[in-house]
């Protein structure tokens, strides 16, 4: 597939929101107990009473305080421990959204052609690990996993990760200044990897350096594609935090979104419609841990350049299908419900390197980024492989 081509299918995604026009956002009826937010169709809900204790809790008890499906205890003992940790915080944010012009965009496949030395990068990445595909893509790195053969119903998907420094790429200043800024976003989500349904959340991490200064800008955000960002503007995030994220399904046009920073104590919940953000029904097909550059509709290809994030470690990465009787979990390096594919980005030519996940262990990752997105063109730096 041709930039050209490409980038008329990226537009057509964006289109179809406009012609949606957000008329349904309240197709779906709120709780009882619902904590209306500032996007119609967008709710929060109260907090757990000072004795709550979440181990104990049905259950219905975590879908009425807004938190997360539980972690069988025997079955999943470090997913239970980290999800604990998460929903065992005192202070709930109530979430102020803000809408974006970014678009966190589905897959978008690009073609063989790596160079051979970049290409035994991705095969080495590889090693041990048989029952794992790689693909490229233009926007996603990351690990996905995929079965349109048996789809979930409710599913539910979890990481943690510390949140990086944004940097524009090494060796920009003072002789080679871009003048533009750098987006990348680490996010869980559900669907995406084969259709153009998707809801997810994250943390943004973008950067400016003008050679007189240097910017970075954090922030939480959710989405349901095709729809937009809506950033949460009021829960403060920065380099160095230990977040942890998590994402599920109440059905194909419900779901909710959750996040704790263990860093700076606090977490929040946001649940929605898919009509609310302009999203497509889920189908439950693949679910995913990623790192994106999201749709801005700069360069040839409306994707925005990446931030120089230099690495991002994720842990306790994992999804399980949580209402049913018997739960089956899979995580980047396990996936008896489907099938393993590590995706590694590249720049708008298709041709270079500059986003690549490792797996360090069963459900633990970490990024690098490459070439152009870690090191200017003409500087004096070396792209590290």
């Amino acid at each position: 597939m041709n930039k050209r081509v490409l980038s008329k299918k990226l537009l057509s995604m964006i289109a179809a929101l406009a012609m949606m026009g957000g008329s349904v956002a309240q197709a779906e009826k709120l709780p009882p107990n619902a904590i209306p937010l500032n996007v119609p169709g967008t709710y929060t809900l109260p907090a757990p009473p000072p004795n709550f204790d979440p181990e104990k809790a049905t259950p219905a008890d975590l879908e009425a305080y807004g938190l997360p499906p539980m972690p069988d205890k025997n079955t999943n003992p470090k997913a239970h421990s980290n999800w604990l940790n998460a929903v065992s915080m005192q202070n709930r944010i109530t979430p102020v959204l803000e809408k974006t012009n970014l678009f966190h965009m589905p897959h978008h496949a690009a073609p063989a052609g790596l160079s051979n030395g970049e290409q035994r990068k991705t095969d080495n990445g590889l090693v041990a690990r048989s029952n794992t595909t790689a693909v490229g893509s233009y926007n996603w790195s990351g690990y996905a996993i995929y079965n349109a053969a048996a789809p979930f119903t409710t599913e539910a998907v979890a990481g943690s990760y510390v949140v990086p420094v944004a940097r524009n790429p090494f060796g920009e200043c003072p002789n080679h200044p871009q003048y533009e800024v750098r987006y990348s976003s680490a996010w869980v989500g559900i669907d995406g990897f084969a259709n153009n349904a998707l809801i997810q959340n994250g943390i943004e991490a973008d950067s400016y350096n003008d050679c007189a200064g240097a910017y970075e800008y954090y922030a939480p955000w959710i989405e349901w594609i095709p729809g937009p960002e809506y950033r949460v503007s009021n829960a403060p995030v920065q380099a160095g935090d230990y977040i942890f994220v998590q994402t599920w399904t109440g059905s194909p046009t419900t779901g909710c979104y959750f996040w704790a920073n263990e860093s700076q104590q606090w977490y929040g919940t946001i649940c929605t419609s898919a009509s609310a953000l302009g999203g497509n029904p889920i189908a439950g097909t693949s679910v995913e841990w990623v790192t994106e550059r999201p749709y801005t509709g700069e360069g040839s290809l409306g994707l925005a350049p990446l931030t120089n994030y230099v690495t991002i470690p994720w842990w306790q990465s994992y999804a399980w299908n949580y209402a049913a009787s018997s739960p089956t979990y899979n995580y980047p390096g396990y996936a008896p419900s489907g099938t393993a594919y590590l995706v590694y980005a590249v720049d708008d030519n298709g041709t270079t390197l500059i986003s690549y996940p490792y797996l360090t262990g069963t459900d633990s990752t970490f990024f690098y980024d490459y070439n152009t997105a870690y090191c200017t063109p003409g500087a004096t730096c070396t792209p590290r492989y």
